[in-house]
């Protein structure tokens, strides 16, 4: 069993207690414990400055976790040879016992692939990163299953849609999937838009749970007492967001509760956000999320449960509800930002002033998330990603391709795994 508390197989004076000099990024003759280092560089790092933290790292390369850092802050340098230098010292030391180190370890593979075209390389490494996960199994699928069943029974009311084309509502809700371009649109909605994103927030699941005192998010098992309270319910401060003050809510499960959001705000303004299913699916894939749920384990994994989200939408959406409207990330990389039919919805359903011209970069440079999509976000809008799954077509299990296909007729994209 490892002897150090991060995993590796060595005594923490020979770890992460043994000291390095601090001078190559303090200027201070003064050594610290590599622990002490470590807090250095993440600091750094999140501030971007790559080719200090790597100095950092090359101080602390007794450190198998370091010996990754530093391959990643090569890469970001593009700096290839020695990321993958790097890269194959850890390789030399990664332990088995350790599996947020193997997991970081075979990411950064998984990264430099894909930076070399390395098409099978890079599939092999997110699916190595994934083999300690957990996998859904058959009772997972058999739940969802008896959600999608009591959704389409769900019989307190027919939520309606409102009649007053005029009322706007300060509440906007970008709805989707993960990977789906969803974190650009908030940043647009924002930057064009005097208005207070509160990212992921867990305001409607709260909701839910308050007026079912249970810690559910089942809104369909609400009894016909408690769906016309939902009616009655403030989702002002402290409950949600701050009074009055436009907002942006990026749960995108809350793809998941649209009736629910209905009935407490008849004139919430909803955008659904999709992009090509291709790419969504293996985007999820590739990517290492730090809150892992089971249906991200495997391509096929990835579409079923792509699958799940679309059918509740397709059953809870009300075809004449104005307020709702479908934008597609590949448009908005089009247009290199903000559509004009999204545009005129926001003005015409969401109760947000309109940024000044001379305002929106610099609201722009201002927005900040924490989702891991920040960092691209902030850069040029470019479709290289999308252009790219299409070498991973041949890698994929049959039955996420006919998923894939049967998504992409359905959302208006041509079919291109078969």
């Amino acid at each position: 069993m490892p002897l150090c508390h991060c995993g590796n197989n060595q005594t923490p004076s020979s770890c992460c207690l043994l000291k390095v000099s601090s001078k190559p990024w303090t200027g201070l003759p003064k050594k610290v414990p590599i622990k002490q280092a470590i807090a250095d560089a993440e600091r750094l790092a999140q501030q971007g400055n790559w080719r200090v933290c790597l100095l950092i790292c090359e101080q602390a390369t007794s450190n198998t976790h370091w010996y990754v850092l530093a391959a990643k802050l090569s890469r970001k340098m593009a700096h290839v040879n020695e990321a993958a230098t790097y890269l194959a010292y850890a390789e030399a030391h990664v332990s088995e016992n350790n599996h947020e180190v193997q997991r970081a370890y075979f990411s950064e593979k998984l990264a430099l692939a894909r930076l070399s075209n390395d098409y099978q390389g890079a599939f092999d490494a997110a699916a190595m990163a994934k083999n300690k996960r957990a996998a859904p199994c058959k009772k997972d699928w058999l739940t969802l299953a008896q959600q999608r069943a009591s959704i389409a029974n769900f019989s307190h009311t027919s939520y309606g849609v409102s009649e007053d084309k005029s009322a706007k509502s300060t509440h906007l809700y970008i709805l989707g999937f993960p990977r789906c371009g969803s974190t650009l649109l908030e940043r647009l909605c924002c930057s064009h838009y005097k208005a207070v994103s509160y990212g992921e927030s867990s305001a409607i699941p709260n909701a839910i749970g308050t007026l079912s005192n249970k810690v559910t998010d089942a809104w369909w098992g609400l009894t016909f007492e408690q769906w016309y309270q939902a009616s009655q319910y403030s989702l002002e401060s402290p409950n949600a967001y701050n009074s009055g003050t436009p907002s942006v809510d990026k749960n995108l499960f809350n793809a998941l509760r649209l009736p629910f959001i209905r009935q407490l705000d008849s004139h919430a303004v909803i955008i659904r956000c999709v992009r090509d299913p291709l790419a969504v699916v293996l985007s999820n894939y590739f990517a290492n999320f730090m809150h892992y749920e089971p249906w991200q384990y495997s391509a096929d994994t990835i579409s079923q449960y792509l699958m799940h989200v679309d059918a509740v939408w397709q059953s809870t959406a009300n075809q004449l509800d104005q307020r709702i409207i479908t934008i597609k990330y590949e448009d908005i990389v089009q247009h290199q930002g903000m559509t004009p039919a999204l545009d005129e919805f926001l003005m015409r359903y969401w109760l947000a002033e309109k940024a000044e011209s001379q305002e929106v970069d610099v609201r722009a440079q201002a927005f900040k998330t924490r989702t891991a999509s920040y960092e691209q976000v902030t850069k040029a809008i470019v479709n290289k990603a999308n252009s790219e799954y299409t070498h991973y077509i041949s890698m994929i299990p049959p039955s996420a391709k006919a998923r894939i296909a049967e998504l992409q007729a359905k959302w208006g994209y041509d079919n291109s795994v078969d």
